[in-house]
């Protein structure tokens, strides 16, 4: 144990107890979160773990951090890759049995990164167990202390500190900084529509408009996907009839994306109910996926941002 602790930045131990963290964990404590279910919050963070091989993400396979955001309105995961890909993941103070935030002076949150991958391995100790375990989330200080999860199942608690470090805050994208189209659809039909592409090819076309039916065309498609792989372009599309909801501010925006940045928001779409998809005339894709857990209390939500790759000749709007 001491040698995984020493190269991967996370300390753990186990005991058998009864309880939810020793006094001298809890007092002094910028926050302490409370949940009866580590599951819940293991198969929201998992939809943000990268594990695609392409070059845009090789390097996170072993080393995937995270940025977190603690704050009175819950914990908030956010991966980054430069300024093309952003992946967030919240957990709202709602979720837990217990949420006590309490920020250092004058500050509204605390903002740190850590090893994602070493945590969705502490979260999944009990996984074996087919069972709930007892979840609590502990930050001893604001900077410099161990990010401590405390896992209880069957009087059996497990520590694991993971080790943080500091950095920026996360990007922060704006959808709304020019003209959108934006589009709710199921998940299960988007990830239908997702399938159907060729995904030898480099980059995905997305193509939202307003349609206006005419004589000549009754039914006029609203989502288009184009790729141009090894076996030659492909094109999807489909009607009106496949979206319940609409708001769209251009006749057209269509845009290229690097398919590797796409694939993690397609991915997650396995574990999602609805998503919203949204596309501005800047460029920048935005995926929001309202994820239903096992305890069906209220929807989780998951957030991608994508920029457009810079090719002038793809991007254009109507």
């Amino acid at each position: 144990m001491s040698d995984h602790s020493a190269t991967s930045g996370v300390n753990m131990s186990s005991t058998n107890y009864s309880g939810t963290g020793t006094t001298s964990q809890v007092e002094d404590a910028n926050l302490v979160a409370k949940y009866d279910n580590a599951r819940v919050i293991a198969s929201v963070l998992q939809t943000i773990l990268l594990k695609n091989k392409s070059d845009e993400f090789k390097k996170k396979d072993t080393q995937q951090l995270a940025i977190v955001t603690l704050s009175h309105s819950g914990i908030t995961f956010t991966v980054e890759c430069g300024k093309q890909f952003q992946a967030t993941a919240q957990l709202k103070a709602s979720l837990f049995a217990t949420y006590m935030f309490n920020p250092p002076p004058n500050e509204e949150s605390i903002i740190f990164k850590i090893n994602l991958s070493i945590l969705m391995d502490c979260l999944n100790i009990f996984s074996g167990n087919n069972s709930s375990a007892y979840t609590a989330i502990t930050i001893i200080q604001r900077s410099g202390q161990p990010f401590t999860v405390l896992l209880e199942e069957n009087a059996t608690q497990t520590s694991c500190s993971l080790k943080t470090m500091n950095c920026d805050a996360p990007l922060e994208f704006d959808i709304d900084c020019a003209p959108f189209n934006r589009l709710l659809v199921s998940a299960e039909n988007l990830l239908e529509a997702f399938g159907e592409i060729d995904y030898s090819s480099q980059s995905v076309n997305i193509w939202i408009s307003n349609p206006v039916p005419t004589q000549q065309a009754p039914n006029p498609p609203m989502f288009r996907l184009t790729t141009n792989g090894s076996a030659g372009s492909f094109q999807v599309e489909y009607g009106e009839e496949l979206f319940e909801y609409k708001e769209c501010n251009k006749p057209t925006i269509t845009y290229s994306f690097p398919l590797a940045l796409i694939q993690p928001a397609i991915k997650a779409l396995a574990v999602t109910n609805k998503t919203r998809i949204t596309m501005n005339a800047a460029g920048l894709l935005n995926f929001q996926h309202f994820i239903m857990t096992e305890e069906k209390k209220f929807p989780h939500l998951v957030e991608f941002y994508i920029v457009a790759q810079q090719d002038t000749n793809e991007m254009h709007m109507g």
